[in-house]
């Protein structure tokens, strides 16, 4: 039981969450604001206007960014709470308190992950 907590958020949050936040803040989120935020690109499309798309793409861009650090900051506490919770040393009711934050970040996690 207890490896396997540990076990499965290991999976989600060190494995799965990790290479896709890897991947949309060293790749992803770096190509859009390469091309989204240039107003020289944005230029043919918007003409007089690509500045304030640019800014628009900008702000956007910002917001998805700060969402992935948050959802990232709600796994790594998920993460933690299961590392603790596994550990031989944490007694039953200290288990069984980490057992209830673990449920309530999933829950929380899986909201982040939905909206």
């Amino acid at each position: 039981f207890k490896s396997a907590i540990n076990e499965a958020a290991h999976y989600v949050v060190k494995f799965n969450m990790a290479g896709l936040y890897r991947i949309e803040s060293t790749l992803f989120v770096k190509w859009l604001r390469d091309h989204l935020c240039n107003t020289q690109i944005l230029e043919p499309f918007a003409g007089e206007n690509s500045a304030h798309l640019s800014n628009a793409f900008k702000s956007a861009i910002n917001k998805v960014d700060k969402y992935r650090i948050i959802s990232e900051k709600t796994g790594n506490d998920l993460y933690e709470r299961a590392n603790r919770a596994s550990n031989e040393s944490t007694n039953p009711e200290q288990r069984k308190i980490l057992l209830h934050e673990i449920s309530q970040l999933s829950t929380k996690l899986s909201k982040q992950l939905n909206v």
